[in-house]
């Protein structure tokens, strides 16, 4: 069985408009993404795949700094139901 270096990736690719958040908030807070790129959730723009490199896609969101690419893996899709804190998101997703 051979394992990866990453997290696993998202299972479905989000669309332009889906909406994704850190994938653990409490990872995203140590590295100081939270403070540089938001808290999320964040819209995403568009997919870059990077398959022929051999690294996972980049999704491509809307940050308080404008436009970032962030690999997939460090983030998650934001359930369907809508209103949940991101405190409430961190205890779901990490």
């Amino acid at each position: 069985m051979e394992t990866s270096p990453f997290p696993a990736p998202l299972l479905k690719a989000p669309e332009s408009g889906d909406l994704v958040c850190w994938r653990c908030l409490r990872h995203a807070r140590v590295l100081g993404w939270d403070q540089a790129y938001g808290g999320g959730p964040f819209v995403v723009l568009r997919v870059v795949d990077h398959g022929s490199e051999g690294i996972p896609r980049g999704i491509v969101v809307r940050t308080n700094r404008g436009e970032r690419e962030i690999n997939e893996v460090w983030l998650a899709l934001v359930p369907e139901e809508q209103g949940y804190s991101p405190e409430t998101l961190d205890g779901v997703l990490c």
